[in-house]
């Protein structure tokens, strides 16, 4: 029977949350670039007619699981996008969710796949082993991180690694334009990183004398500076939330430095042509952070100094979106054998 799509694409999109925005809008590129056009993508939302009308694919709100169903019987493939989708680090419910997502596709006729993922932290063992059962059903599995590679092939599960999906977003970017403010990015944490990033942040701006631009990628980020600068902790310019990646590129052209929680913060600072000191609350950040010689900070003693990118940035991400291209080629022929682009 012929499917009105070839791939379903799962994630947490449609939260307002950019660095989930970047990562599918990053993968249908990579789909479109293959040859799959985006009338045959269909994306799982929480805001599909926000979703259809950025991206210009088939969607359905994932909170639906009557229409998720009939969308995934029309569908040929089920791909777990980009993202570190199971993680407990709060609760049970995102593996839950995803996990029953990728059974409902199989018994709809789907077949799983995985492209960009990140795996964990998984601190309870129903997490880790809603993880593994979830990745053994998928026929090619890729992730973005050392870490999660090894954790794949300690349970016998072969993988592939490639760079983050946002990094094929970075066509226009690397070149670095340096203005007088500093960028900071902080998400709601524990054991107080959050007001501890921002009291060492303002203490460098307080050297510096310049000031400081809170970047939001998400309303809970928005709402976490704004409570910072209500207790007196620190003292924005302005706090910026950034809903697409052409809105991320005149904020770093104003900056001198930047600091950061998020993953995709930092990525996007190494994408704009900009280092970053980046503040690991998850171990995603680090591995990023490490492969990218981004200096770190965990909350304690003076921030690290900013180090000068890398003169071959703009094509060390030449080669990083080659990569993701050549990668994906390679996983498309495995998930459709004998297909032609």
């Amino acid at each position: 029977m012929k499917k009105d799509f070839l791939v379903a694409i799962c994630g947490y999109y449609g939260y307002g949350n950019l660095g989930d925005e970047l990562l599918v809008e990053g993968i249908v590129k990579l789909l479109e670039k293959e040859g799959i056009e985006r009338r045959e993508i269909l994306v799982l939302s929480k805001t599909p007619e926000e979703t259809e009308r950025k991206l210009n694919t088939g969607a359905v709100d994932r909170n639906d699981p009557i229409a998720v169903w009939k969308s995934l019987k029309k569908t040929k493939s089920f791909l777990l996008g980009g993202g570190g989708l199971f993680q407990d680090s709060t609760s049970l419910r995102s593996c839950f969710y995803y996990w029953g997502t990728i059974r409902m596709a199989e018994k709809a006729g789907c077949i799983p796949w995985a492209f960009g993922q990140s795996i964990g932290p998984l601190k309870r063992r129903l997490a880790e082993y809603l993880a593994f059962d979830a990745f053994r059903r998928c026929r090619v599995r890729v992730v973005r991180d050392r870490l999660s590679v090894e954790w794949l092939l300690k349970k016998g599960l072969d993988t592939g690694l490639a760079p983050d999906p946002a990094f094929a977003l970075s066509d226009e970017t690397g070149r670095s334009r340096r203005g007088g403010s500093i960028l900071l990015n902080v998400r709601p944490w524990k054991n107080d990183l959050p007001e501890k990033t921002a009291a060492a942040v303002q203490e460098y701006a307080s050297r510096s004398g310049e000031k400081i631009i809170g970047v939001a990628l998400s309303p809970e980020d928005e709402r976490c500076m704004t409570d910072l600068q209500r207790k007196g902790i620190i003292r924005f310019k302005e706090i910026r939330l950034i809903t697409s990646s052409n809105g991320a590129y005149k904020v770093w052209a104003d900056a001198s430095a930047a600091f950061g929680m998020r993953l995709h913060f930092c990525v996007l600072s190494v994408m704009m042509g900009h280092s970053c000191v980046a503040v690991p609350y998850d171990p995603k950040v680090s591995s990023f952070a490490n492969e990218w010689h981004l200096p770190q900070w965990s909350g304690f003693g003076m921030l690290p100094a900013l180090e000068a990118c890398d003169d071959d940035l703009p094509g060390r991400l030449a080669e990083t979106r080659e990569a993701l291209t050549v990668t994906m080629r390679d996983t498309l022929e495995k998930v459709f054998p004998g297909r032609s682009k």
